[in-house]
């Protein structure tokens, strides 16, 4: 309830949602979900995860009107979806201990292409600040088109980058899960607003892609990137 009544409160301020639900989401802005390496390990960082994802529960039901909260948790499916089979025991979970170690060892390499990423949306918001006191149509149109290209290429340089340093230091069996992991994380989100701006449209080879065990963060800050199309008049339908 005071999670709800906090984000009640915030819903018409300039911050976003992850800032918003940051104070649940501890285990988000922290790498250390990318090296939970046991069991245990990866039980306590869930229990984070799960009231993170309540917090956005919550921001999603008291913030947005109702059309938006079905597009809303519609792209965010795939996330929700993941922590649910990570956090539960089965071959997934297995699986994802299993290439843990490794990932946590290339930890320096990887976050190299997070921090590029992150750069290029901190500079894409000042901007995006900036250019709300435009009220020409034309400039305002071009510059939500230039927006999403360059969110939704960033993206995919950053995948491009955290595949190369997988696949080098992990192989091929690692490669193949983190791709998968990715996929389901991020694939109604891309079909969502990113279809349009992918492979040579970005200036990238057409390749199969993979992330890091830190993925748990990237979608959330693509997502929120995003936020304004979902809320504004570019949504799409």
């Amino acid at each position: 309830m005071m999670i709800t009544d906090a984000l009640k409160e915030n819903c018409n301020k300039e911050e976003d949602l992850l800032q918003r639900c940051s104070m649940a989401l501890p285990v988000l802005s922290s790498p250390e979900i990318s090296f939970a390496l046991t069991r245990e390990e990866l039980d306590k960082s869930c229990v984070e995860l799960r009231v993170g994802i309540k917090c956005i529960d919550n921001y999603t039901e008291v913030c947005m009107e109702k059309s938006e909260q079905v597009m809303f948790r519609r792209i965010y499916a795939g996330i929700t979806d993941v922590v649910q089979e990570l956090c539960t025991r089965g071959k997934y979970q297995d699986e994802y201990l299993k290439h843990a170690d490794c990932v946590k060892n290339v930890r320096s390499d990887y976050e190299v292409c997070s921090k590029n990423y992150e750069v290029t949306l901190t500079t894409l918001s000042n901007h995006q600040k900036k250019d709300q006191y435009h009220t020409d149509d034309t400039h305002v149109a071009n510059n939500h088109e230039d927006y999403l290209r360059t969110v939704c290429c960033s993206f995919q340089e950053y995948l491009m980058c955290s595949e190369q340093t997988v696949q080098r230091s992990c192989g091929d069996e690692a490669a193949l899960f983190t791709s998968a992991f990715l996929k389901r994380m991020a694939s109604n989100i891309i079909k969502s607003f990113c279809l349009e701006y992918r492979g040579q449209e970005c200036g990238l080879t057409d390749k199969s892609t993979t992330l890091d065990h830190n993925t748990l963060l990237i979608p959330l800050t693509l997502l929120a990137s995003l936020y304004p199309y979902i809320t504004g008049n570019l949504v799409p339908t």
